[in-house]
């Protein structure tokens, strides 16, 4: 859940940019379906 609760990640996961590049790469409505960090 590190795009809900750490800033960082949730700042550009939800950026509206990240969507329009997405968009213009064929994705129809992107949406974030996991998100991981391994260290």
């Amino acid at each position: 859940a590190l795009h809900w609760w750490n800033p960082a990640f949730k700042k550009i996961t939800f950026d509206i940019k990240v969507k329009e590049l997405l968009q213009q790469f064929g994705y129809k409505e992107p949406v974030v379906v996991q998100s991981m960090y391994i260290f």
